[in-house]
């Protein structure tokens, strides 16, 4: 995938895309589909420098005093740490330089690095023992020890957990808007009038997961994930405050200077007052065509 950065700005219409509100919980569940082969040709650039506040898969360890916050890594015994949480256990000192705490099930080592000699702030697990270990001090490579993240913040009260402690998940609110065409209608008709409680819809539309951990559908012509900033709620429906942060698009809807082509496009609105779709893509007018007519 391509990713060239250009400004844009963003009009969200209600555009009948499927909008899949997912957390990182549901991001890591075991079904994800990784079938796709799409360009990334637009990334907001005002909002690029929010990336990284986004996080992929944080924990937080608390003792109701202190508490400290783990960024993971994307192996696979950090996956199935983050899967096990939340967690209320002992913490234990050992050494001079690490806690460690007990998750209720070992850990798979499967493509998951060593720890290196590094600094503080490294969260590791010890295989041979099946402990999580928080170093906040220095500390030496060794035989069966994995690295599973790094802090980000409160790495100095790492060493003052004491007695019971939870590690829980922290959620990361962010989504995906996936516009469709007229091919895709049936299904995601379909998707729209049944709940997601009573049905699994997650194998009506292939999907990869995007750089935010959203779903993105492999054959919607336009994706955009996006950071929830609020949510609110009036008439019984939920709102989202939304901040676009990465825009996919299908090369098939683009024109020879990698703009989208609306009149290739044609996405389907959905009107809701009659419970219409409505096909668009019709050029009318430019833009500003009677800004030299004589009034």
């Amino acid at each position: 995938m391509k990713k060239i950065i250009v400004p844009i700005i963003i009009i969200v219409i209600i555009v009948i895309g499927i909008l899949l509100y997912f957390t990182v919980t549901n991001s890591n569940q075991n079904n994800r589909k990784t079938n796709k082969s799409r360009e990334t040709i637009i990334e907001n650039q005002e909002n690029s420098d929010r990336e990284s506040e986004v996080e992929t898969m944080q924990i937080k360890v608390s003792d109701k005093t202190n508490t400290i916050i783990y960024e993971l890594n994307d192996s696979t015994a950090a996956t199935e740490l983050y899967n096990q949480l939340p967690l209320t256990t002992e913490v234990e000192n050992f050494s001079s330089n690490e806690k460690i705490f007990y998750p209720p099930n070992e850990l798979s080592t499967e493509n998951t690095k060593r720890a290196d000699s590094k600094g503080e702030g490294v969260l590791a697990y010890y295989a041979p023992w099946g402990d999580v270990v928080m170093f906040y001090d220095s500390f030496s490579s060794a035989s069966g020890l994995y690295e599973l993240g790094t802090v980000v913040e409160g790495s100095n009260q790492i060493r003052k957990l004491t007695g019971e402690i939870t590690v829980e998940k922290i959620e990361n609110k962010s989504l995906s808007i996936n516009l469709i065409d007229e091919r895709m209608l049936e299904k995601a008709d379909y998707v729209g009038c049944v709940s997601g409680k009573k049905v699994d819809k997650s194998e009506v539309f292939d999907y990869e997961i995007g750089e935010l951990r959203t779903p993105i559908i492999t054959e919607a012509p336009v994706s955009i994930e996006c950071r929830v900033e609020d949510i609110y709620e009036t008439f019984g429906f939920e709102n989202f405050i939304l901040v676009p942060v990465h825009t996919f698009v299908s090369d098939k809807v683009l024109n020879e200077k990698k703009k989208i082509d609306y009149q290739k496009l044609k996405p389907v609105l959905f009107e809701f007052p009659t419970y219409q779709y409505l096909k668009t893509g019709e050029i009318i007018k430019p833009c500003m065509f009677t800004k030299n007519q004589t009034r």
